[in-house]
């Protein structure tokens, strides 16, 4: 008998080429990732898909919030405005509020839910982002807008805007003692109020003189010691015509 001959094809030349072909696959995943990230094509690509059947929207966002020079700002609030709309029209809005860590980063999620949503066609989600300082003493972030399917998970870096001009104010009681622990906080005259645009201050202050940040518009100033009945409020103030000093005297109670 003749023995049978081995296959002509070399096998073990078969295994050297699929491990190529998976090097070359992880290369190319690991460039389409790099890309991603560098070019800012993340925020464009987690827009994501709608929960079909599940009458669910979902809005996640995260990020860093800097200054204009681009250091990172602790502390600071972002808003996230959200508005849920179908073919037939708007089905919800929210807003939930975030405070950046130590490092400048913030995240935060909001759900709705409603039965309306379940055999709606066309989900869309429109999402305003906005970031203000902790002291609100300078312009907030330029609004950012979009709108994505049903869910969304997007990540924005917010630049807070200008620092606002200050002018001292001087709190004294009505003996003209200095009140050293100052709460102060600027309303508008007018029209309707944004958190994001009205300086605040606390704390203890040598003298009873702390730096007070001017608004855009005509305002007020809310000063009080906390904890007590002792508050007042002066102006109204021009911010085009500010005086070089603020004299504040609280009443006794």
């Amino acid at each position: 008998m003749t023995e049978a001959q081995p296959d002509p094809v070399a096998k073990p030349t078969s295994r050297p080429f699929a491990a190529l072909v998976i090097l070359v696959g992880v290369a190319a995943f690991g460039a389409v990732l790099f890309f991603t990230n560098a070019f800012g094509l993340r925020d464009a690509l987690s827009g994501a898909s709608a929960l079909a059947g599940e009458g669910k929207a979902r809005c996640a966002v995260s990020g860093k919030v800097i200054d204009r020079s681009g250091v990172r700002v602790a502390a600071a609030m972002v808003r996230c405005e959200w508005v849920v709309t179908t073919e037939t029209g708007q089905a919800n809005q929210g807003m939930f509020v975030m405070t950046t860590d130590s490092d400048g980063n913030y995240s935060g999620e909001g759900e709705f839910q409603s039965a309306s949503l379940e055999e709606a066609n066309d989900i869309k989600v429109q999402i305003t982002l906005q970031a203000g300082p902790r002291l609100r003493d300078s312009d907030p972030s330029a609004p950012i807008v979009w709108t994505t399917g049903a869910v969304s998970e997007a990540t924005k870096t917010l630049q807070l805007g200008e620092l606002l001009p200050t002018v001292p104010m001087h709190v004294v009681d009505t003996t003209g003692k200095p009140i050293k622990k100052i709460w102060y906080k600027c309303v508008p005259v007018s029209g309707e109020r944004d958190d994001m645009r009205e300086p605040r201050r606390e704390g203890v202050f040598e003298d009873g003189v702390v730096p007070l940040a001017v608004p855009r518009k005509p305002f007020h100033i809310k000063v009080h010691v906390k904890g007590t009945g002792r508050r007042t409020m002066v102006g109204p103030f021009d911010p085009d015509k500010m005086p070089e000093r603020i004299d504040v005297t609280l009443p006794d109670r």
